[in-house]
């Protein structure tokens, strides 16, 4: 075996091996994720705070929304509002973990690691909105998949109120 023949090789275990690593790494905060109890309640009446990572967005409390505002009932035309979330969010990946008339709980999952991402939404009748929280459990930036998420519901919803009208 030459010198290089030798490198080569050696750097090919190293790559190998620390693929490896990371893919174990990806999978074991995958599992992590998929095994956490979340508790899903409302605080004094609004959704969770998000921490303090960009991989959560929270429209209940303005410094976590990242530019989406609540949506406002009014402006819907949708009855029966709660049915109509459900249905949407199903039909983007979630999966309901439970509903209430003011309060939705759901979870999405990566394909590849099954990292799980938590989504809340609380309808607040009295002021006409409809509040969002979307949250990934581990890591720390979700290259903006929480803050697509909601805006694909909203879209969807919004959508949604063109064909009823």
């Amino acid at each position: 075996m030459t010198g290089l023949t030798r490198v080569i090789t050696i750097f090919m275990f190293i790559l190998i091996g620390l693929l490896f690593v990371i893919f174990a790494g990806f999978s074991y905060l995958g599992y992590q994720s998929r095994n956490m109890n979340m508790g899903y309640q409302l605080v004094n009446g609004k959704l969770k705070a998000c921490p303090p990572k960009p991989n959560c967005i929270n429209t209940d409390a303005p410094s976590s929304a990242q530019g989406i505002e609540p949506v406002n009932l009014q402006a819907l035309h949708i009855d029966n509002l709660q049915p109509k979330l459900i249905e949407t969010i199903e039909k983007t990946g979630g999966a309901i973990v439970y509903a209430t008339p003011q309060h939705i709980a759901a979870i999405y999952q990566s394909r590849l690691f099954g990292f799980v991402d938590d989504l809340e939404i609380r309808i607040d009748n009295k002021s006409h909105q409809v509040f969002f929280r979307s949250a990934s459990r581990v890591g720390h930036n979700d290259l903006q998949a929480n803050h697509n998420r909601v805006k694909n519901i909203i879209k969807q919803l919004s959508a949604n109120k063109a064909v009823q009208e």
